[in-house]
């Protein structure tokens, strides 16, 4: 060089022939050298000239789309991984290609989705928030300011998810004879699927229907009915299942405690009729001679102890049976309770 720094590496010189020779790099740019040629004969004696070399590189011809990107799909909760064909693009001038991608609208790659530019690999795990559709853009680039980009689909399929249980059911108490009704809470069920529908049913616990008194709505979730006024008092265990498209279920049970309908009938200190009903009563005669006329349901009869004689008539086909001073009529669904004093 005419600085007296050596040649480029690029540049050879034959110095028997005086030929110059060069191969520029691909990543040359545009440059002037001043370059020095000597003549030095046998004594030592030189001759010096120098001239302009001015580099001009050739134009960059950008990276091209060469295979087309097909469509790809990925399952919920399942790994994903797809590798970009090696053909994907092409580069006329030979240069070594880049990676990027992105959302075609310029955004990032979802956080679950992951791409290895050296390996040219999308990889990643979608969660269910993640189903849908993307489109992805895949750039390629050639260091000279060439790039080339193509974009493909990928849809994240759902798999279904079972519903779930958000809100526990309370328990619930009713009474025989009286009107009862229950609404589900709205959030007693849930299901993450993105449009998924819950179906609702419900039976006992058991697996046996509901009892004929009880309805339920599948559509509003609310129970409603009145339990026989003979209704004696116990709990019944009720299961409501919540069904999705798929058939994937989730289940809860509540008890609903029953009350018996407890009805008082009570004489005076004379001689009294006193009748019940279909349901469960007492039947208390207080003083003098009395007549108990038990009906349905599950009765109590009190006797006032030294306070005349009381008789009971089975108004059921019972049974009757002497005991003490008293006359008493058992039935097979009344209790008898003798109290003195009270």
């Amino acid at each position: 060089m005419d600085n007296g720094q050596p040649l480029p590496s690029w540049l050879k010189f034959d110095g028997k022939t005086g030929q110059f020779s060069a191969t520029l790099p691909k990543e040359a740019k545009a440059s002037a050298y001043r370059i020095a040629v000597t003549a030095t004969d046998k004594a030592g004696a030189q001759a010096k000239q120098a001239f302009n070399l001015d580099i001009t590189p050739p134009a960059n011809t950008a990276p091209q789309a060469a295979t087309t990107i097909v469509a790809q799909k990925a399952n919920e909760k399942s790994r994903w991984q797809f590798t970009l064909p090696a053909n994907a693009f092409r580069d006329p001038d030979g240069d070594t290609l880049t990676y990027t991608a992105s959302l075609v609208d310029g955004k990032a790659l979802p956080k679950w989705l992951y791409f290895d530019a050296a390996k040219r690999t999308f990889s990643g795990t979608p969660g269910n928030d993640d189903v849908g559709n993307l489109s992805i853009r895949v750039t390629a680039t050639d260091g000279r300011g060439g790039s080339a980009a193509q974009n493909f689909a990928l849809e994240v399929v759902n798999v279904n998810d079972a519903p779930q249980i958000d809100t526990a059911l309370a328990n619930q108490q009713g009474t025989g004879g009286k009107q009862w009704q229950y609404r589900l809470p709205s959030d007693a069920f849930r299901d993450i699927d993105k449009g998924d529908v819950l179906t609702l049913s419900a039976k006992l616990d058991n697996g046996q229907p509901l009892p004929s008194w009880l309805a339920f709505d599948a559509a509003t979730g609310q129970f409603s009915g009145t339990p026989p006024s003979s209704e004696q008092a116990g709990t019944y265990r009720i299961a409501v299942t919540a069904t999705d498209k798929a058939g994937a279920q989730a289940r809860q049970a509540f008890n609903l405690s029953i009350a018996a309908d407890i009805r008082t009938f009570k004489g005076t200190a004379g001689n009294d009729q006193i009748s019940g009903t279909d349901g469960n009563d007492v039947l208390d005669g207080g003083a003098g001679n009395d007549s108990l006329f038990p009906m349905g349901g599950s009765d109590i009869i009190r006797f006032k102890g030294n306070f005349g004689q009381d008789t009971v008539f089975n108004g059921n086909n019972g049974y009757a049976r002497i005991a003490e001073d008293y006359t008493v009529l058992e039935f097979p669904d009344l209790k008898a309770e003798d109290y003195c004093g009270k």
